[in-house]
């Protein structure tokens, strides 16, 4: 039987090396009659109809490796040596990991979290240095140093002529002018009221 292989597998792999296992009932013998060659192999057996399991291993042959061939025992670096890639697995603490640190980690334990917040008060917008709220004050300083409420402003009654005097301001006064039906505005005919005649002479009176 002749086995076909990915077509990257020469490219990437040298020394290839062969497993083969029958597998069924039945006894057989089976050899690599061809080996590798554009990808292809081929397997032949003394009985036929047997099933063959197989397996190619290679050793790479890629350019990432042909730059940096593979040592199986290789030496630590000096600034490595007694130090362990996991120091947690073999019950080490963390400075004897390759990757340790040392000022990096004393720089990073010596930042404590700062115990002078304050919890910001219910009356702030949230800042934990502003201070509360407080409501404008209506109050007024006189001359004695005593501080007393403002009265609210009320409108005045009076105004000032170009003299400079301050009269009062009269009352408004109801006008003399009504609405008529079309809605114009007439002047309001004033009635006048005439005295009443005196009796000159002697009345009687029944009664």
């Amino acid at each position: 039987v002749t086995v076909t292989l990915p077509d990257y597998f020469e490219a990437i792999n040298k020394d290839f090396r062969y497993q083969l296992t029958v597998v069924g009932g039945t006894f057989a013998q089976a050899i690599i009659s061809k080996e590798i060659s554009n990808n292809k192999f081929e397997i032949a057996t003394n009985q036929p109809n047997v099933k063959v399991s197989w397996e190619v291993k290679g050793v790479r042959n890629d350019a990432r490796m042909k730059m940096n061939p593979f040592t199986a025992v290789q030496d630590k670096p000096a600034s490595q040596k007694g130090k362990y890639l996991d120091p947690k697995s073999h019950n080490q603490p963390d400075s004897k990991g390759v990757t340790y640190d040392a000022n990096l980690s004393s720089s990073l334990s010596d930042i404590k979290p700062s115990a002078d917040k304050k919890a910001a008060p219910p009356t702030t917008g949230g800042s934990l240095d502003q201070a509360p709220i407080v409501p404008p004050s209506t109050a007024k300083m006189d001359n004695s140093g005593s501080v007393s409420d403002v009265a609210p402003a009320k409108q005045s009654d009076k105004k000032i002529e170009l003299s400079g005097s301050v009269l009062d301001t009269p009352a408004a006064k109801p006008a003399d002018k009504k609405l008529t039906n079309d809605g114009s505005v007439a002047p309001v005919k004033k009635e006048e009221v005439k005295p009443v005649a005196k009796p000159t002479g002697p009345q009687s009176i029944n009664g």
